[in-house]
């Protein structure tokens, strides 16, 4: 089952809703912390003012002595309940330092001691100290609350603590607004944004499928044109090889046959795509290179002389020039320069050896040499393909590769029938 593939739109949509939704999360998290902490500050300047307020008008350095045990009064009691106690300050306590609560809004527990000293203490120690508390022992059912110690001082000495309780709830409620508030806006912006590059990005998207198309078209038709264009070429050469061939009735039918043994050898070889082609190819066109050949020594019945065979022995050399000026021919024009070469280094037109000569042009050698010999020539008649088979054994390692002449017996080892036909062909 093939997984779906998405467009780049799809995937843009996709990917950018996930950036914007963590980016949204991540400033949703920094914002929360800051507004949280931007209103405890709040809180806390607001407790130091009522602190300084209580100090300054109704505490005296006296109200903290040892001995006394409460700070209390009908005055005081109204100015604290008038100016201090509201819906988010639930809790006032003044408390000396022997942890002796001299104050409280809760009555009861003017006189008493703090049970829980650890804050108080610190308090003590010149800190102020808040923590926010879900659910205080001493508070119960009062909600949330922002529980805050802070050092009462006269002439820089410590001498008592001021400690009060905020409720949570309103703070709740204008953080959830500013954020609710701030979301809307982030979420307007991103998304105007969003769909502003999805736009974009569809709008390329679109132009980019269409410029495809239209490359894919362009594509196809220079690939037909290529194909084309190619088969012309090929059909040029062949019918070149077919004016040799019909220049010399003895080489008749030598580059059909050639084009069979080829393909077949060179699975046999388990040659490559490319050096099956180039095989092909060289088969078909190898002796091109006799258009530039005298008629008379073609066709010439006896034993050529010396200069004659020097002429004809220009053919690959002319062949190869004639390939090479085209260009997907030009890998082909080695193998016909090279396909007379010797694997001892005797042959021509370079005296080549070994590993030196092309493989392709080694394989050709072995071909060409078998359809001569079970051919007739001016000279002799055919031979037969046991004879033809017994000579390249003898050949090769000297005129022949070792390696192909071996494929080559087990190639007719495996298709007898097609060596009798072309022995009867």
């Amino acid at each position: 089952m093939s997984t779906p593939r998405f467009s780049l739109t799809a995937k843009f949509a996709i990917y950018s809703l996930l950036v914007i939704a963590s980016i949204g999360l991540v400033i949703d998290f920094v914002l929360t912390n800051q507004i949280r902490a931007q209103l405890f500050d709040e809180y806390v300047t607001r407790a130091l003012a009522i602190q300084r307020a209580v100090v300054s008008h109704h505490v005296k350095p006296s109200d903290f002595a040892p001995g006394s045990k409460r700070l209390a009064g009908p005055d005081f009691d109204h100015f604290v309940s008038k100016n201090m106690i509201s819906k988010d300050l639930v809790f006032v306590r003044i408390v000396r330092r022997d942890s002796t609560v001299l104050y409280s809004n809760d009555r009861g527990t003017i006189g008493t001691r703090l049970t829980s000293k650890k804050d108080f203490e610190e308090a003590l120690g010149g800190r102020i100290i808040y923590k926010e508390e879900s659910h205080p022992a001493d508070r119960a059912g009062a909600g949330p609350l922002l529980d805050m110690y802070s050092p009462i001082k006269f002439n820089g000495r410590t001498v008592g603590a001021f400690e009060t309780y905020f409720s949570l709830q309103p703070l709740y409620a204008r953080q959830r607004a500013m954020l609710l508030t701030v979301a809307s806006l982030l979420a307007g912006g991103l998304g105007l944004l969003w769909l502003v590059l999805y736009g974009m990005v569809r709008n390329a998207s679109i132009m980019i499928e269409r410029q495809n198309v239209g490359l894919r078209r362009l594509s196809d038709s220079l690939s037909g044109s290529l194909d084309q264009t190619l088969k012309n070429y090929l059909g040029t050469m062949e019918s070149l090889a077919q004016a040799v061939e019909a220049r010399d009735p003895y080489t008749s039918g030598h580059s059909h046959r050639m084009e069979g043994l080829s393909s077949a050898i060179a699975r046999q070889l388990k040659l490559s795509e490319e050096q099956a082609v180039r095989l092909d190819r060289a088969g078909e066109l190898h002796d091109i290179g006799k258009i530039g050949i005298p008629e008379a020594i073609l066709s010439k019945p006896e034993t050529l002389t010396p200069e004659e065979w020097g002429i004809m022995k220009k053919h690959p050399v002319i062949g190869a020039e004639i390939i090479s000026q085209i260009p997907f021919l030009k890998d082909v024009a080695p193998i016909v320069r090279h396909h007379h070469e010797h694997y001892d280094g005797s042959g021509y037109p370079d005296g080549w050896r070994g590993e030196a000569i092309p493989f392709e042009a080694r394989a050709l050698a072995v071909l060409d040499a078998f359809d001569t010999m079970i051919s007739d020539r001016p000279y002799r008649h055919a031979l037969p393909v046991e004879e033809a088979l017994r000579r390249l054994m003898e050949a090769s390692g000297t005129q022949f590769d070792p390696t192909v002449v071996e494929a080559f017996l087990t190639l007719y080892d495996r298709r007898p029938k097609l060596f009798r036909r072309l022995n009867a062909a």
